[in-house]
């Protein structure tokens, strides 16, 4: 869209993608390298020399002193939504996605009780 051939050649091959792409279009003969693994490979750090008892059970960062605030959904059985209703098992003439809806806000009104 507006962009000569051979710019958009040339810009293609700043990329790995792209230098694929750019062969794919005749634009090179670079021979694509093949890889062990799709991860990066892990950099192995230096242990500390000596490391205390303490150190190594509350780890390099202290944990928060306080929790974040319980953010109520907003969304009744999001996951039992996605599902979709009537699955394969329920039997009734009743929608599955309003009895779990009600399943899901009685629990969490009994859970907010508990705290």
């Amino acid at each position: 869209r507006g962009i000569a051939p051979d710019k958009l050649q040339k810009e293609l091959m700043k990329s790995p993608l792209g230098k694929v792409l750019a062969n794919a279009c005749g634009a090179g003969n670079q021979e694509l390298a093949t890889v062990n693994s799709f991860y990066s490979p892990l950099e192995p750090k230096p242990m500390p020399e000596k490391v205390e008892l303490k150190q190594f059970w509350r780890g390099q960062q202290p944990l928060p002193k306080e929790l974040p605030a319980y953010q109520e959904s907003n969304i009744a059985a999001v996951v039992i939504k996605k599902g979709g209703d009537y699955p394969p098992f329920w039997e009734k003439q009743s929608s599955f996605i309003t009895v779990m809806e009600d399943f899901y806000v009685r629990m969490r009104k009994s859970t907010l009780v508990q705290r």
